[in-house]
């Protein structure tokens, strides 16, 4: 016969839990002939069936004029959750050997030639699912870099479009063994040597990072200020955390860079605004003053004073409002309200006086320029 089709499997049949028989209808020698695979969808782990014991194969009588035959799942229908792929598995042999003046049998030499065609065809089954290079590339040297090379690193290609390596951290078996780690991008934790549990996605992102952990970069070239740092988050194209080492800083935005440990950033001086949706609330731990006090340190946008009667002159900015400005509210907590006052040995930085009284809050902004606190 000729071998009119170059289809080599049949498949992949999806369970139901109804049907254990299968058929497929291209040109076979034997049963062994036939390799049966079955795919765990949930898991993605397929595995290739025995033949004999989890299936046996029926062929057609003539497999000239009627090709192919079924394959019968030994252990029943095949279950929900499974598929069955059939696929094409003669031998790369060639068992016809003709005797000098022997007899001349046409069958015999057509399957011969049907046999090298099914070998060329399930050659070029596995050559068209694997990795290839348009021609138009012309003759470029593919060929990877030995085992000693490669192992550890990731896969990639240099600037003539060649295959190469590069390491990811110190290397990748650190990093699967000693840490979750994860990394997508060229030069992404490139520098990491003891660090653990960081993520970094994009080229350069998080790529000066040894020792730090538990940080997140996502963008190009996200964080790689960052060394020895901890918890800290960079989202955006060339946003950097603000430091080496610093812990819980949060930035986002393109360019947006980070000024301190445990401050967050959202935007650059080019943002003209910013909407949050939703009830925003404060973790602040209020200071207490337990005796007459001239000086303070908020440590957030909210804070309640209380104790006995103070008189404050002096308001010591957070880090974050003391370089960029910004606002906090005093809330007069006690049955001896605080009193702000100008003036004073420290010096102060009040603009004006205010004397709150109990369950009542003064807002105070903060100028950068001036280092002064005006309220409201």
């Amino acid at each position: 016969m000729t071998i009119s089709s170059t289809t080599r499997t049949a498949g992949p049949f999806v369970g139901a839990g109804n049907q254990s028989v299968f058929g497929f209808d291209f040109k076979i020698f034997a049963a062994s002939d036939i390799r049966a695979i079955q795919l765990t969808v949930a898991t993605g782990v397929a595995v290739d069936l025995t033949l004999t014991s989890q299936y046996t194969v029926a062929l057609n009588g003539n497999q000239d004029t009627n090709p192919g035959g079924t394959v019968t799942l030994v252990g029943g229908n095949l279950a929900s959750g499974l598929t069955l792929t059939i696929v094409s598995n003669v031998p790369d042999t060639q068992p016809l050997e003709l005797a000098n003046q022997g007899g001349f049998y046409p069958h015999v030499i057509t399957d011969a030639l049907d046999r090298s065609t099914i070998q060329v065809q399930q050659a070029e089954r596995l050559i068209v699912r694997g990795m290839t290079i348009p021609e138009s590339d012309g003759t470029l040297n593919m060929t990877l870099p030995t085992a000693t090379t490669r192992a550890g690193k990731a896969l990639s290609f240099d600037g003539a479009g060649l295959p190469t390596v590069f390491t990811a951290g110190a290397s990748a078996a650190n990093i699967v063994t000693t840490s979750v780690t994860t990394l997508v991008g060229t030069t992404a934790l490139v520098a990491q040597t003891t660090g653990t549990n960081n993520t970094a996605i994009g080229s350069g992102a998080l790529s000066l990072v040894d020792t730090g952990t538990q940080n997140v970069g996502l963008g190009g070239n996200a964080g790689d200020d960052l060394t020895s740092g901890t918890q800290n988050v960079v989202v955006g194209y060339n946003a950097n955390a603000g430091g080496a080492a610093l812990t819980n800083s949060i930035v986002v935005g393109a360019a947006a860079s980070g000024v301190a440990s445990n401050t967050t950033i959202i935007g650059t001086s080019a943002t003209l605004g910013t909407r949050i949706f939703g009830v925003h609330s404060t973790g602040d731990v209020p200071p207490s003053i337990n005796n007459p006090s001239t000086t303070i340190a908020p440590v957030g946008p909210i804070t309640a004073i209380t104790g006995a009667t103070a008189a404050i002159n002096r308001i010591t900015p957070p880090s974050l409002i003391a370089s960029t400005g910004g606002s906090i509210t005093l809330i007069a907590n006690s049955a001896t309200p605080f009193t702000l006052i100008t003036g004073g040995v420290n010096p102060g930085n009040i603009g004006a006086a205010r004397s709150p009284v109990n369950g009542t809050a003064v807002m105070l902004s903060y100028s950068s320029a001036t280092g002064v606190w005006y309220p409201h």
